[in-house]
């Protein structure tokens, strides 16, 4: 309990809430109120990711939730609903933190096939690093539920219009109607696939195999094997 209770006190201090004294800050009930929820909030979120990667979606319960988070059963359901609202936001809060490094790195480059590049990389080292994360939003979310699933066809529709956008470079190559779907889903599937049978195997690996995969609709083979010699 003292280590949950440093945890905690850490997590106000971070958001603001303590003076240098470490007693609680005095100001507007609403506004402290809100941060407090804040840090609460987060801290079930993190929570919520150790234990999928522990136990996966289908195991997933409040009483593990809130004691990997330090907080009480009270303050949990004042937050969510049910597990499932919990893992809804986790999930959501995972997809918004992910795009925004992705686009970030889509938009650096100058060129589609670059901008491509940089932005699975991105995806591949973020996995990488962040197994859990990897692991909830590729794996788990498959069984999550239909909001979460919706959530994931979103996702999945942004990244196909990004490559979409290959059809622009196909100079004398016919692109399919569906060939960004295909791809995109394909991409998927191998990451899905490799975090299944190969869990401790480095993702970013796949990053040229996948790209040429990605390239082959758009600028053909050659293009495509190009993309498999390149470190």
């Amino acid at each position: 309990m003292a280590h949950e209770s440093l945890l905690h006190r850490d997590s106000l201090a971070a958001h603001g809430l303590l003076t240098e004294t470490g007693a609680m800050r005095r100001g507007p009930k609403q506004h402290a109120r809100e941060q407090i929820d804040a840090v609460q909030r987060e801290r079930l979120v993190s929570a919520t990711v150790m234990s999928v990667a522990d136990v996966g979606y289908s195991g997933l319960t409040v009483a593990q939730v809130i004691e990997r988070a330090g907080v009480s059963r009270r303050t949990f359901y004042e937050l969510f609903k049910d597990i499932e609202e919990c893992f809804l936001a986790t999930y959501e809060f995972g997809i918004e933190q992910l795009s925004a490094l992705v686009v970030e790195s889509y938009r650096e480059e100058s060129s589609w096939r670059e901008s491509i590049r940089a932005a699975l990389a991105t995806m591949l080292g973020f996995f990488d690093v962040e197994r859990g994360w990897a692991r909830l939003l590729v794996v788990e979310g498959l069984g999550a539920g239909e909001r979460v699933l919706a959530l994931r066809v979103k996702l999945i529709e942004r990244l196909a219009l990004a490559v979409a956008a290959g059809h622009e470079q196909a100079a004398g190559i016919e692109t399919l109607p569906l060939a960004a779907d295909v791809v995109v889903g394909g991409t998927i599937w191998v990451i899905y696939s490799h975090l299944i049978d190969r869990p401790n195997e480095s993702l970013i690996s796949l990053h040229c195999p996948l790209m040429a995969m990605i390239m082959l609709p758009y600028l053909g083979n050659g293009q495509a094997h190009r993309e498999l010699a390149r470190d």
